[in-house]
């Protein structure tokens, strides 16, 4: 029981732990979000548990799905992981399309100087039909099947392509095609998404590959048509329906000088990785 002369010593307890409904209360005037951030090592009070908050009062909410991305970078201390699905899934994603990109990237090289260095200079149909024993007929089934499985992701409407988590991934990369139309004429940059200059940056490597994916495909249709590897179809498309071994002679010496020319400008300016904004590439 209090009384009245140990009343003024039960008040003072009281207010010196105050309850956690206490501290909500007088938080209530004003919403303060605070992010606990990554502890540094190297400084010696986050070492003891002791790490940064950032207060992300005046945070505005996004207003709709292409703010997301932004929003994300201005609000969290680590950027939340890409979207994935499973791997025999049909699904366009922002991995997914720079692995197909890359793995287009080393098989377009790959056939193109098989069919530079071979005598016969077979294209991308011979060259899989002679190292597999598949005959040209099953060798174009199998291509097409291939191609036929990726499509599903674009037209299965169940497919994780058109998944709200997916949309909100792929809307972190800064806007443009294939999620926004733009003037090719006024603003070719933005409309082939690369970089402002020359280099190995992940905006350049994205748009290789989506070159490289365009081109293995074209490829592919060109060949049923002029029995021609990529490198042939070039002089096929100038006229010449049967390219001598002077022309893949000169097309090998353009694509290593072009590689050569591609290489110096990108190391020599220091411009070899990742530029800033360019974290949401992939």
């Amino acid at each position: 029981m209090i009384s009245a002369v140990n009343r003024p010593t039960a008040l003072a307890r009281g207010t010196a732990r105050p309850r956690a409904g206490v501290a909500a209360v007088g938080l209530g005037a004003r919403r303060v979000v605070r992010v606990q951030a990554l502890p540094d090592p190297s400084r010696s009070d986050e070492a003891f548990g002791e790490g940064k908050t950032k207060d992300l009062t005046d945070v505005k909410p996004p207003a709709s799905v292409k703010d997301i991305g932004p929003a994300v970078r201005e609000a969290a201390p680590v950027m939340a992981p890409a979207f994935e699905a499973p791997l025999l899934l049909p699904t366009f994603s922002r991995r997914r399309e720079i692995f197909a990109g890359r793995l287009a990237i080393v098989g377009f090289a790959a056939v193109a100087a098989w069919e530079i260095l071979t005598p016969s200079h077979p294209g991308i149909l011979n060259i899989t039909s002679s190292l597999t024993g598949w005959s040209l007929a099953t060798t174009k089934l199998v291509y097409s099947a291939f191609i036929g499985h990726g499509l599903l992701g674009l037209i299965w409407p169940g497919s994780p392509t058109y998944s709200r988590a997916n949309i909100n991934d792929y809307n972190k990369r800064p806007e443009g095609p294939p999620t926004a139309a733009v003037n090719p004429f006024t603003n070719p940059q933005r409309f082939f998404g690369t970089s402002s200059f020359w280099g190995y940056t992940k905006k350049n490597e994205l748009f290789v590959g989506r070159m490289s994916m365009i081109g293995f495909f074209m490829g592919l249709v060109n060949e049923m048509q002029s029995g021609l590897g990529p490198i042939g179809q070039v002089s096929w498309w100038l006229g010449n329906n049967s390219p001598t071994d002077e022309f893949y002679s000169k097309a090998a010496m353009a694509i290593l000088g072009f590689a050569a020319l591609v290489t110096i400008i990108g190391y020599g300016s220091g411009r070899a990785g990742t530029v800033e904004g360019e974290e949401e590439i992939f």
